[in-house]
């Protein structure tokens, strides 16, 4: 799959994606990053009306690569996709104002537009980019307080919302067994991710390799982040 140049920006500059409104959904319930991409198939994409080219970043359950699709215009307001992996033939792209709906002939999603400072100066690796900050969010939903002793003051609220709004924190599952793992940028340790229904804990753990298991009972001290009603 070739890679796309994401032409003529400056830092300054924006460019437009497209969330799946069920993935968002997911998130801001409270479920895990990895639970939700289970439950979706397509998570952000791209719509290139010059290149006549769709890109999308897919689940880690459902693809490790990124899709492209040639697209043609069937009016102002809707494309009909070219067949492709999970992409039946007849499916079409139908715009209304700020959202779209990828329409196949088993299932219709709904996507909602974001504009956004691109992270990368390639599409693919934007799109994944822009997935991991966009799954930080949700945790903006919790409070950072607790009394817990197994506690350890790893991220306050203050901090997370600015990494979430410099780009420099991302979350996202693994592809070798499924672990939601966190990052921040420059950082030369990685974060663990647990979830449950009203609480999320956070381990900081050493740098793994793909394959490294993560032995999860021997992991002791966490910040605990408690779901705000």
């Amino acid at each position: 799959m070739s890679c796309r140049l994401i032409n003529g920006q400056t830092p300054n500059d924006s460019i437009s994606y497209w969330v799946n409104q069920k993935y968002l959904d997911c998130l801001d319930s409270g479920k895990s990053v990895c639970n939700c991409q289970e439950k979706n198939n397509y998570l952000i994409l791209h719509i290139d009306t010059k290149k006549k080219l769709l890109t999308i970043n897919p689940s880690i359950y459902f693809s490790p690569e990124t899709f492209e699709f040639k697209i043609r215009a069937i009016n102002k307001s809707a494309y009909s996709i070219v067949s492709g992996p999970g992409i039946d033939s007849g499916s079409t792209l139908n715009f209304s104002a700020n959202q779209m709906i990828l329409k196949s002939s088993k299932k219709s999603i709904l996507f909602n537009k974001i504009r956004v400072k691109p992270l990368d100066n390639w599409i693919q690796g934007d799109l994944w980019k822009q997935l991991g900050v966009i799954n930080c969010k949700p945790l903006l939903n919790y409070s950072f307080d607790s009394n817990n002793d197994s506690t350890e003051p790893l991220l306050s609220k203050k901090s997370l919302s600015e990494y979430i709004s410099k780009a420099l924190i991302t979350i996202s599952c693994s592809d070798d067994y499924h672990y939601n793992e966190m990052q921040i940028k420059d950082s030369n340790t990685e974060f663990f991710v647990i979830y449950d229904k009203d609480w999320i804990k956070i381990y900081r753990i050493p740098q793994r390799d793909r394959g490294q298991i993560i032995e999860i009972d021997k992991l002791k001290s966490y910040q605990l982040l408690n779901r705000m009603k």
